[in-house]
């Protein structure tokens, strides 16, 4: 038995200090083996293969809806396949068929899994997502913009579980814990590593994730946007840090603690001008997650991005990017090998269409899915339990009303391309039906907008024309309350310069023309001047507005005249979107009483089948500053 130090102390000096230095070289030597030992077993143990699925902006479409569909290259050089994708259940089978495949994978997520939903999920106040989700096996998913759609005690609520109160549509109440009477919240963390909560100083919820696979361990960072509060209606209470020094701050801790590999779920994201199905160099990327991943360290091996709803895969730096478009129609599916005590030593990724099976053929090299049963069976209840409403009549159309994004067939053909950057006839329709909406003193209003980010769906025509309520809450799922405002005519005009400046010139861009444009009602129009020097220049500098142009019920606009204006909360009384002209140069502000969907439904009432609606005309004309053309923006 090894004598305690003490017990040497009593010997004469010489043996003490020979016995003492015997000792600690000793010691020495057995831990210096030690370490020897450990290194040379970390550098000579096989590495693991990791499998990481990531979907983002899910928005709440459970069910396969027919306009969701993608074109998928022939790999034999053939015309391009369209398929149908999307869905929850077909999502899962991808989620297990990988799985059973390649057992280390791990199914993330990168925010908006609810908000901006459609009727199915928003009238279960987001239950119904959450419940799919944890049958499919989420692990981890940072918070995106739209889940703070309705604040931050209903965002803890979906997390931590709980029946609703007070939500805003009384249908959603009533469907709350409508299928066990329960609601146990998500079995997966959110992340919000940037997000921190005015009630107690921390973060809302963890920032990180930490997740062990064999000898590895794979470190997530969830994070949203810090323009949050510029997004949505919901994030007051909480203050939203910079993307680039939160990732830093807890990458490198994540490190200090052993973690091999560092996975950024970032809710942020940019533009390409091509399909990572079809490329994958990120071609033309623009937008906020270029110059983020560009300046992140080398400790980061892997962003995964969303918000914009565009695809794209590509490596920026030596760090893996992607972003798997919206609404589950497909997932980015990336691959490491991380070795043990050295982290990632190869990392690669591909974009994987979830085809479901209204598809009658996929191109070689591509499966269709069947449902997962058990999800299947989630949905449908679901599903039943709000039809009867969801299929209420309002109103009657004689064609498809799109956005500029869908094709004469109704069917996604890209997104977030060319809705900011163009009026489409869904957006006129919304805007004249805030026009046309009866406010309490019996006063009309001047003018209307609605924002592109606040038009979520073409409207299709149903069988004999008929709009039901469904299709509509498509379009408007937010149910935003209606506020009129009254401004100047000087004041408009610096609204309409706000459309091309500097905020809104980031992220979506259509053959170089950038911008958010705001969707006018039919009493106004007027003549914008593109040129690539006038746009995203600061507040006030780049006038894009013709103001010879602009007529208000046919007359022009007059500078020192006070205008009435019906809007959406969102931009009335928050100035989102950075329209920040709503708020700062207002003359009064008044809630009407009634929200988006009140007004769509009033107006959708005066169309019968015998005088349906017709897909309204353009009120804005843009034209090229050096020809005098008209610009290259599809208007239908």
């Amino acid at each position: 038995m090894r004598k305690p130090i003490h017990q040497f102390e009593s010997e004469p000096l010489l043996g003490y200090k020979t016995r003492i230095g015997r000792y600690v070289s000793i010691v020495v030597l057995a831990m210096l083996s030690v370490w020897l030992l450990q290194g040379c077993g970390s550098s000579h143990e096989a590495p693991v293969s990791v499998k990481i699925l990531a979907v983002n902006d899910f928005h709440g479409y459970l069910l396969p809806e027919k306009q969701l569909v993608m074109s998928l290259p022939d790999p034999d050089g053939g015309a391009d396949v369209r398929v149908n994708v999307g869905g929850a259940a077909y999502l899962a089978s991808l989620v297990r068929q990988t799985r059973a495949q390649s057992p280390n994978t791990l199914f993330v997520g990168v925010g908006d899994f609810v908000g901006g939903s459609p009727a199915l999920s928003t009238w279960t106040t987001g239950e119904a997502t959450i419940e799919a989700m944890n049958l499919i096996g989420l692990e981890v998913s940072a918070v995106g913009n739209h889940e703070f759609d309705r604040g931050k005690a209903e965002l803890k609520r979906l997390q931590n579980g709980g029946c609703a109160t007070g939500v805003p549509t009384s249908s959603a109440q009533e469907f709350s814990c409508a299928r066990t009477g329960a609601f146990e919240g998500a079995r997966f963390p959110y992340l919000a590593a940037n997000v921190i909560d005015h009630d107690t100083g921390k973060s809302l919820f963890p920032a990180t994730f930490v997740r062990r696979v064999g000898s590895v361990s794979i470190g997530f960072i969830g994070l949203t946007l810090r323009d949050t509060p510029q997004s949505t209606r919901g994030a007051q209470g909480l203050t939203f840090l910079d993307e680039v020094s939160t990732i830093r701050e807890h990458a490198a801790r994540l490190k200090q603690e052993g973690v091999e590999a560092v996975v950024v779920l970032l809710h942020e994201g940019g533009s390409t001008s091509t399909s990572s199905l079809r490329d994958q160099t990120c071609a033309d990327l623009a937008g906020p997650i270029k110059s983020i991943v560009s300046s992140l360290p080398p400790t980061v091996d892997v962003v995964l991005s969303a918000h914009t709803h565009f695809d794209y895969l590509c490596e920026i730096n030596g760090i893996l990017l992607s972003q798997a478009g919206s609404y589950g129609r497909m997932a980015t599916e990336i691959n490491l090998s991380i070795r043990p005590g050295r982290g990632v030593t190869s990392k690669s990724g591909k974009t994987v269409p979830i085809i479901n099976d209204l598809t009658a053929t996929a191109p070689k090299g591509y499966s269709i899915l069947s449902p997962d049963p058990q999800v299947s069976r989630l949905v449908e209840f679901y599903d039943q339990l709000t039809r009867p409403l969801r299929t209420r009549a309002l109103g009657f159309i004689n064609s498809n009303i799109l956005r500029t994004d869908i094709d004469g067939a109704g069917q996604v053909v890209s997104s977030g391309t060319r809705i900011d950057v163009a009026d489409h006839p869904i957006g006129r329709v919304f805007a004249d039906a805030l026009l046309a909406m009866p406010v309490p003193d019996g006063q009309t209003a001047d003018v209307a907008f609605i924002n592109p980010g606040g038009l979520r769906n073409y409207l299709p025509m149903l069988e004999g024309g008929k709009v039901d309520y469904e299709t509509l809450f498509g379009v408007a799922p937010f149910g935003d309350a209606l506020y009129r405002v009254e401004m100047t005519g000087e004041s408009l005009i610096r609204l309409l310069e706000q459309q091309w400046e500097a905020p809104n010139c980031t992220g979506k861009r259509y053959k170089g023309i950038c911008g958010r444009v705001l969707q006018p009602s039919n009493s106004l129009t007027y003549t914008w001047t593109f040129s690539p020097e006038g746009q995203g220049k600061a507040s006030g500098t780049g006038k894009m507005i013709d103001l010879d142009s602009v007529r208000i019920h046919g007359k022009p606009l007059v500078l020192d005249a006070i205008y009435k204006v019906v809007t959406v909360e969102f931009l009335a009384v928050y100035g989102g979107d950075y329209f920040t002209a709503f708020t700062n140069q207002r003359i009064s502000l008044q809630n009407i009483a009634a929200t988006d969907m009140d007004a769509l439904q009033a107006y959708l009432s005066r169309f019968t089948a015998n005088s349906p609606l017709t897909p309204p005309p353009s009120r804005i004309r843009c034209v090229e500053k050096v020809t005098g053309k008209a610009c290259e923006i599809p208007v239908l």
